[in-house]
């Protein structure tokens, strides 16, 4: 990228205020602290910022779970780039990261839930692999339905 480098990092609670601003500004529902606390105590490895200059600028949050078989698979849960940084790559460069550490840790399967109407989001997940699956309907708080992609590594 021109002019500046993104460095992907591991949140801690001192970045809270910076990914809280990201949050509210991404999305008409935001989480609440108590939210992004409980997945930072629940999995801080899967819980990754974007800086650029040492400010925030995006943050990836999953977590690992087992699937009906007892293999570990991950589930990337919330995604978000702060507006004034669209369209520069932070986003890929978040997936990117999360998806070589799933790897790295042996998980061969990863999906994730995303708004029906969430166009640019589903493009960036279909670039890098993920097939959408299946509908969950007025998944969101507005009553907006999901679409569930899933991305499968092979048998790793």
């Amino acid at each position: 990228m021109k002019g500046f480098r993104i460095t992907i990092k591991n949140f801690d609670l001192s970045h809270l205020g910076e990914v809280l601003r990201i949050e509210r500004a991404s999305f008409r529902h935001p989480w609440n602290k108590p939210s992004f606390v409980w997945y930072y105590l629940k999995s801080p490895d899967e819980f990754l910022i974007a800086t650029i200059n040492d400010d925030v600028v995006g943050y990836i949050i999953a977590e690992v779970q087992k699937d009906l078989y007892g293999k570990a698979i991950g589930h990337i849960v919330n995604l978000a780039v702060d507006p004034k940084y669209r369209g520069k790559g932070i986003g890929k460069a978040l997936l990117q990261h999360l998806l070589n550490r799933f790897v790295s840790k042996g998980i061969t399967r990863v999906y994730l839930e995303v708004s029906k109407s969430n166009e640019v989001a589903k493009r960036l997940y279909k670039a890098y692999g993920f097939k959408e699956q299946g509908i969950i309907r007025s998944y969101y708080q507005d009553g907006d339905d999901a679409v569930v992609m899933v991305k499968d590594f092979g048998n790793a």
